[in-house]
């Protein structure tokens, strides 16, 4: 299970001794990432089965 601290700012202008890694992705993207991890709970989707192909 992954951590999320919320007491730390998530702005690149904000200094912390250890700033958050932020990994901004559009929905084209989105929908990839989620067709693979759904392939690995066993469920086949295709970029189709999303709307206009985003998520």
């Amino acid at each position: 299970m992954k951590m999320i601290d919320l007491s730390v700012p998530l702005s690149p202008k904000v200094k912390e001794p250890t700033p958050p890694k932020i990994q901004y992705n559009n929905h084209e993207q989105g929908a990839e990432e989620a067709i693979h991890v759904f392939k690995q709970k066993g469920l086949e989707l295709k970029k189709e089965d999303f709307h206009r192909g985003k998520a």
